[in-house]
């Protein structure tokens, strides 16, 4: 049986808004549908339940549907889905991520071990050893080293 929608809401990794395309897309609207039927049926009880955690939409319903099994003869559930994927998330938060300082020192690192153990980049033959400046030159070139 498919989830109702008074039973899940989807944020957005990035924005934390509504997700509202997709297999199971939210909005505004639907909180209002959602408190119309809790005022409606009279429920004692409303249970929230959050999920995140590196899961992608359809897990989080998923989960969303195992939760209304859980809580649906206590309580009326509405399983709050936060899109939080390791590749959605990685991919939405890469332009930050290669901004870090922690990135560019991991970056440093790397090209000096390659430098060092590997002849050098760009056709450079025998070993070669960046410092700082080189690094830094080769990184603002088009195409680097």
């Amino acid at each position: 049986m498919p989830l109702s929608p008074l039973n899940y809401l989807t944020a957005g990794a990035k924005d934390g808004k509504f997700q509202t395309k997709g297999d199971a897309p939210s909005s505004p609207e639907q909180v209002d549908q959602l408190f119309e039927h809790l005022e409606k049926t009279k429920a004692p009880r409303l249970a929230l339940y959050f999920h995140g955690g590196l899961v992608s939409t359809k897990i989080g319903i998923g989960i969303a549907e195992n939760m209304v099994g859980v809580f649906k003869d206590v309580t009326h559930p509405v399983s709050v889905v936060w899109e939080t994927g390791a590749v959605k998330t990685m991919i939405d938060d890469f332009s930050v991520i290669t901004e870090s300082d922690l990135f560019k020192d991991l970056r440093d690192w790397v090209l000096k071990k390659l430098g060092e153990n590997f002849g050098g980049l760009g056709g450079v033959k025998g070993k070669a050893s960046f410092n700082e400046k080189t690094l830094e030159e080769g990184l603002q070139k088009r195409q680097p080293f």
